[in-house]
């Protein structure tokens, strides 16, 4: 309602501004000048806006026109019938423009997603091509009776399916979380639940995929909350591995404070441009710091959804040589 109002009132500012222009120059001015003048805001208005602003501006700009300046001025009366259809012009003209400026939004909208599509199906296509490729070629080989493989081999191969499978596993589960959110249908299972338990399962399967350790602070009161624990741990792993996968030395910090979990979590190394931050977390975004690294550009996406749905907040930025991301439950 306020960003209906908003967009009223510039329309109607460009109405005023006209008349004052038009009242300023009328001696110089003829109908046909000050009608064209009026086309001004409503040509505006139509483009930037919808049918409904553009139909209230054009009659507000008939009205206005009407009664400064067709005979007799200062009433609505029309004593000229031709006027009456210069009236009934301006708004079909309103609203011929609204309409053509919805459907050339429309095609831009549609060539753009038409874009992205093509996009995220050639990434998706090589982010699942490229682990089948590495568990087709393990399994193989495993089986293979002409290859004599030692117990060591056969364990590094089966290591790389188990890792090719997982990685597979969890791009599946956010494409599917993220259509459970466009459905507009989801519901969170909301519990009692252990903050710290979550984000060490979370950094347990970050720490085990990467081979690496986190810093992870948590001050000795650790109370529970009300959350959704499945739907945190997911968006706490996509964070943690984004800190794994893009940086160096990551690390975790749980605080609390007037009953809300304050989570940091940052990380060191490869950073992206301090510009990049205000695109962080649309979907299939990804940042400068992601080239030649696997990714769809979903985690940061799905973790905001997640936690404005469970009514906590996301804060995300880069100071003394870190990319810090801050979560308030």
């Amino acid at each position: 309602m306020k960003i209906q109002y908003i967009q009223f009132s510039k329309g109607l500012f460009l109405v005023l501004v006209v008349t004052f222009f038009c009242m300023l120059y009328k001696g110089d001015l003829e109908v046909l000048n000050i009608v064209m003048l009026y086309l001004l805001p409503i040509l505006y208005v139509a483009i930037n806006y919808g049918q409904i602003q553009t139909f209230f501006i054009s009659l507000i700009v008939v009205l206005v026109f009407d009664f400064l300046f067709i005979p007799p001025v200062f009433t609505f009366a029309v004593h000229d019938a031709r006027h009456l259809l210069s009236f009934i012009i301006i708004i079909i003209v309103g609203q011929l423009i609204s309409i053509l400026a919805t459907k050339a939004a429309k095609t831009k909208e549609f060539e753009t997603s038409e874009r992205l599509y093509e996009a995220v199906l050639n990434s998706l296509s090589h982010e699942l091509r490229t682990p089948l490729a590495v568990i087709i070629g393990a399994t193989s080989s495993v089986i293979s009776n002409e290859l004599k493989l030692t117990d060591e081999e056969k364990n590094e191969l089966s290591q790389e399916v188990y890792n090719s499978a997982f990685g597979m596993k969890e791009l599946i589960e956010n494409l599917l979380t993220s259509a459970r959110f466009e459905s507009g249908h989801f519901k969170p299972i909301m519990r009692d639940c252990s903050i710290e338990e979550i984000i060490s399962n979370a950094l347990l399967r970050a720490e085990n995929k990467y081979l690496k350790e986190a810093i992870f602070l948590v001050n000795e009161y650790s109370p529970s909350i009300i959350s959704d624990a499945t739907l945190l741990e997911q968006a706490f792993y996509n964070l943690l591995d984004n800190a794994f996968k893009y940086g160096e030395e990551v690390t975790v910090a749980i605080s609390y404070h007037q009953n809300n979990a304050l989570i940091n979590i940052c990380n060191t190394g490869a950073l992206p441009d301090q510009n990049e931050l205000r695109t962080i977390g649309e979907k299939f975004t990804r940042l400068s710091n992601s080239t030649n690294i696997s990714g769809l550009g979903l985690g940061v996406f799905l973790t905001k959804r997640i936690i404005e749905t469970l009514k906590g907040s996301i804060d995300i930025k880069i100071s003394d040589d870190r990319f810090c991301i801050y979560i308030r439950l």
